[in-house]
């Protein structure tokens, strides 16, 4: 099997999916590990062309926002960065007590503070 771009983002999405079912049904940590590492590595593979990065964009529109989320925070300091910001902003704008809400604030405010420290 040829190991390509969309093989890469299948992994990211099925290993990240994966690991939030092994961690919503308590799994070992040894597993939910396991996961950890097949999607960065996969995210790695992405990263190192622009034809990656743009296969990892497309999944700002993920219907799962575990998904969208994290590929956000992985396409920042990349060309796509502006539009994972824009996703994180949108999640941000959720209610107070999500989850999702609350992580899409978050790494906003570091976003912003690493970006005024560079000026």
């Amino acid at each position: 099997m040829k190991k390509d771009c969309d093989y890469y983002a299948n992994e990211f999405v099925e290993g990240l999916l994966e690991q939030q079912k092994a961690i919503d049904e308590l799994r070992e940590r040894a597993y939910v590990r396991k996961q950890e590492k097949r999607y960065s590595k996969a995210v790695d593979k992405l990263r190192e062309s622009e034809e990656g990065v743009q296969v990892l964009a497309r999944l700002l529109n993920h219907e799962s926002p575990h998904v969208a989320l994290t590929a956000a925070v992985y396409l920042l300091k990349t060309s796509a960065e502006m539009n994972a910001v824009e996703v994180l902003r949108k999640f941000a704008k959720g209610p107070k007590d999500d989850f999702n809400a609350y992580c899409a604030k978050l790494r906003l405010e570091d976003w912003k503070k690493e970006k005024a420290q560079k000026q």
